[in-house]
């Protein structure tokens, strides 16, 4: 669910690999400095929400975690898009299991909240 990002910005591959560079290093510094601790419920939330936001902008998507189980709720506008949740948010360091309850839905237009 976009809030910040409009549509153009999210389509336009160099901005999606940036902000795609731009999880990574927010991960590569909470891993600098909180090493050897386990990600608490909220950050890896927040993390698997971004990537799912850049990655699959059209959708319609709630993320929840609990000690590492993500489960993923809402709608997505193809079956490819529902096939790359999971390995998008196996890609988030903490993530020990992805539950997709999502489902193809109809064409959902970008979140304008």
């Amino acid at each position: 669910m976009l809030r910040w990002l409009d549509q153009r910005f999210i389509e336009n591959p160099i901005r999606r690999a940036q902000a795609n560079s731009d999880i990574r290093a927010r991960e590569q510094r909470y891993n600098v400095f909180r090493e050897g601790e386990e990600r608490s419920n909220r950050n890896v939330q927040s993390e698997v929400r971004s990537k799912l936001e850049v990655n699959l902008p059209t959708s319609q998507l709630a993320i929840q975690a609990n000690q590492g189980i993500v489960t993923v709720t809402g709608y997505v506008q193809t079956q490819d898009n529902l096939e790359r949740i999971e390995p998008l948010a196996r890609e988030i360091k903490g993530v020990r299991d992805v539950n997709v309850q999502a489902e193809v839905g109809p064409k959902l237009p970008p979140y304008k909240g």
